[in-house]
């Protein structure tokens, strides 16, 4: 149903969110959107970490390292342009739908208003409710901190050493 693990699926879960729990799609595709932001955030600022740990690691090519240094850089550029078209007014989602005249497309007329509508939820989220944006980027935090866990015990208990070198 969805082209990889992580990525998507988010249309599906948003026409699912509306079809099964009765929510209206503006608010579901909103919602999905601001998960997967929250998400693509926490994954971009673990990278970061991972960065560190790869620059230290002497034998590890160089070639290598600014590579995964170039692919978070792009990935945070995606981020804040989205974000800060988002907080602006300006609409990441509607802004896109018109470049690529979309909107030209019948069946899809309809739909740029959908569009317009959920950058205005994402831009009312972003301004009035940074704690809640926190306390979902704070919960992330804390579900990958458990998945690590999760990992190095499974590796514990399959007997591979994971010292981490210190």
């Amino acid at each position: 149903v969805t082209p990889s693990a992580r990525v998507g699926g988010e249309p599906l879960r948003a026409y699912m969110l509306h079809k099964e729990k009765g929510v209206d799609l503006k608010i579901a595709s909103s919602s999905v959107i601001l998960e997967k932001f929250v998400e693509l955030t926490g994954s971009m600022l673990f990278g970061v970490l991972g960065l560190a740990l790869l620059i230290s690691i002497p034998g590890l090519a160089l070639k290598f390292k600014l590579i995964f240094g170039l692919v978070l850089l792009f990935g945070f550029f995606i981020l804040i342009t989205f974000y800060y078209r988002s907080i602006t007014g300006k609409g990441s989602f509607s802004s896109l739908f018109l470049f690529f005249r979309l909107n030209r497309i019948a069946r899809w007329k309809n739909f740029v208003s959908v569009i317009t509508s959920v950058d205005s939820r994402l831009q009312q989220f972003f301004l009035n409710n940074k704690r809640e944006f926190f306390g979902a980027f704070f919960t992330y935090f804390l579900y990958v901190i458990l998945v690590f866990f999760e990992f190095m015990f499974l590796l514990l208990w399959l007997g591979v050493d994971i010292t981490f070198g210190f």
